[in-house]
């Protein structure tokens, strides 16, 4: 191999190191860990947050102490690195599996998203400069089997659109909570921008 090929091998290791150490530290409450998986002025959008990065740092640490019946665990499957200069692109499928209660009744939930980062290097450390969580399916099930109270289901609506929030925007209704405005579907209009702008951060990395 190459000095250039074992360069290039070592950027994408170290870029999807960053996801890998996101994953555990959200999930087991590494706060630090965390924090440092971002640059300074990095942002997120995801399902219930949009804005700096720091933010999101703090209100996940109120969700991991809302109850004995909360449990969330992020599985981050295939991904996708491209790297231009000290920019990169990394895309990674994800399921979130999320045991809760809704109305008082526990349920286990599971999204499968994709999501969407622009990674930057500065003083030589990779990190997230901008995430978007990208939804595609969800579904909610009792966590014991067919023990839902009646219409638990009534809620949940499908069209072409948001789909792959259904199970979601029902979780919300119930808890008076309506889906945010800035959640992004997959195969939507909102997709669509976020990868041109995605594309068009990326291809100026290689300017001088």
């Amino acid at each position: 191999m190459d000095d250039a090929r074992a360069l290039a091998a070592l950027d994408e290791i170290d870029i999807r190191k960053v996801r890998a150490n996101w994953a555990h530290a959200r999930d087991k409450g590494d706060w630090e860990l965390l924090r440092g998986c971002f640059h300074p002025d990095a942002t997120a959008c995801l399902s219930w947050y949009d804005g700096p990065a720091e933010g999101f740092v703090e209100g996940s640490k109120r969700m991991l102490h809302t109850g004995k019946d909360y449990a969330g665990a992020h599985m981050i499957a295939s991904s996708r690195v491209k790297v231009n200069g000290d920019r990169a692109i990394l895309e990674s499928d994800v399921q979130y599996f999320l045991r809760d209660r809704v109305q008082g009744f526990l349920t286990d939930a599971m999204m499968q998203m994709l999501f969407y980062d622009h990674m930057e290097r500065r003083q030589g450390v990779w990190r997230i400069r901008k995430w978007t969580a990208i939804y595609n399916v969800d579904r909610v099930d009792p966590v014991v089997p067919m023990t839902e109270p009646e219409g638990f289901y009534d809620d949940v609506k499908f069209d072409a659109e948001t789909n792959g929030i259904a199970m979601m925007r029902a979780r919300g209704a119930k808890g008076g909570r309506p889906p945010n405005p800035w959640i992004v579907v997959a195969g939507t209009e909102k997709e669509r921008q976020v990868r041109e702008a995605g594309e068009r951060w990326f291809n100026e990395g290689g300017k001088t």
